[in-house]
């Protein structure tokens, strides 16, 4: 008897175990639904860097270089290159303004300055590239003392 109650509750687990991995299985290839494709995001580099000038009493002390991208979801490439003239000339205007408040001076890779000096990009791409969202890379900085 107490053989026959072992096998029988074998059985029931086994068959239990069987009923859960049914109901748990994972949908059939057949119904699964095609994953929705990520959104095409572009990752353009400014053709040059930018050369920012640091003027110290009339006179120019030291110059930044700075290399930069644009990232956009929504603007291809050949559209932000059409537009990079008019995105430099925004981009040198933040810069200058950074480095006239003394953005560039001393410790200039300070997180809370670089903090700053990307949100003046960002503004500055943005209303370049209205109504399209951007935000600017900084890829490279560098400051050249003279």
């Amino acid at each position: 008897m107490r053989l026959l109650i072992g096998i029988v509750l074998v059985l029931l687990a086994a068959i239990g175990g069987a009923g859960a991995a049914y109901v748990t299985r994972a949908p059939s290839s057949d119904h699964a639904e095609p994953p929705e494709p990520l959104p095409q995001t572009e990752y353009v580099a400014l053709r040059r860097e930018l050369i920012i000038p640091i003027v110290v009493d009339g006179r120019v002390r030291a110059h930044v270089v700075m290399g930069l991208g644009v990232h956009s979801e929504t603007l291809p490439t050949e559209e932000i290159l059409r537009r990079e003239p008019i995105l430099r000339d925004r981009l040198l205007e933040a810069s200058f303004l950074h480095a006239a408040a003394g953005g560039f001076d001393g410790r200039f890779t300070e997180v809370l300055r670089m903090n700053r000096l990307r949100v003046a990009l960002g503004e500055a791409a943005s209303a370049a590239l209205a109504p399209h969202d951007a935000q600017i890379l900084i890829q490279s900085i560098d400051r050249r003392d003279r």
